[in-house]
């Protein structure tokens, strides 16, 4: 893994917004390729993190957005007014008032190059609005070279694809809630909170849910999981261990390889 993943810095990861920069090495490059995954922060803010890090938005090559809930794409008309490659469905760009070439267009399940030795495949996946109706939302599969491998999968109740035949370095998956708390919340929560948290109950994975996914996943070559926007828990995921969650479901089904897991913070960061 070493020899393909340079930095990965989590920007951030809540419903506040979403953004991690990964760097990608390629064969024949010297510079690492450097990529957004989802823009749900302003230029600014994305600006500052990363020289936080030793790093700008110079280093940015693509940017891959998921869906046009602006926690996913605030930041994409400055992005884009500034020359940045933005890669995302269609609907993204009409929400937020952008034309591009459809070029960066990307649809489900059909694989698009985004740069040399980087071939991405869009995952449907099932997000809903507050009327009920299925928001346009891609999970990504991202190849490089052929033999490296991250897969980003977020905003979605479950996965309706069969995954198994994307075994995967990386994995960044969202685990939102843990069911316990959740059930308390909507339990106690009265008026618009309420149907806000029946509403992520029903267009969101659980880490639960999340870690009976990834026990059915091809972990053998996975170094890396990264659980990520965890909405309802973020300030005080202590409380739940979801890494230990995630831990004891992979072990009660026999996984003889347990992959590295981080917690992405709310505020940017790991835990």
């Amino acid at each position: 893994m070493s020899e393909r993943l340079g930095q990965l810095i989590n920007i951030g990861t809540s419903s506040k917004g979403n953004a991690f920069f990964v760097e990608i090495k390629r064969d024949g490059f010297d510079k690492p390729f450097g990529l957004l995954l989802d823009c749900g922060f302003t230029y600014d803010k994305i600006a500052k993190s990363l020289r936080e890090y030793g790093k700008s938005v110079n280093d940015i090559d693509a940017i891959l957005v998921t869906h046009e809930h602006l926690d996913h794409c605030v930041g994409v008309k400055e992005m884009v007014d500034r020359g940045k490659r933005v890669f995302a469905p269609p609907s993204v760009f009409n929400r937020i008032g952008v034309t591009v070439n459809e070029t960066y267009h990307v649809k489900g399940l059909t694989r698009k190059g985004i740069a040399d030795g980087i071939m991405v495949l869009p995952i449907p996946l099932t997000h809903l609005e507050l009327d009920g109706t299925n928001i346009l939302n891609y999970g990504y599969v991202i190849d490089v070279n052929n033999d490296f491998r991250i897969m980003y999968i977020t905003d979605t109740k479950y996965v309706e694809y069969n995954l198994r035949p994307f075994p995967s370095d990386v994995i960044i998956v969202e685990a939102n809630f843990e069911i316990r708390r959740m059930n308390v919340y909507i339990d106690s929560a009265v008026g618009f909170e309420k149907e806000h948290y029946k509403r992520v109950l029903n267009s969101h994975m659980s880490v639960q849910h999340t870690a009976k996914w990834l026990s059915n996943m091809d972990l053998s070559k996975t170094r890396l999981i990264i659980l990520m926007h965890l909405t309802s828990n973020s300030k005080n995921v202590n409380t739940f261990d979801f890494r230990e969650i995630v831990e004891k479901k992979l072990k009660s089904v026999g996984k003889k390889h347990i992959p590295q897991i981080k917690v992405g913070k709310m505020n940017g960061g790991f835990q």
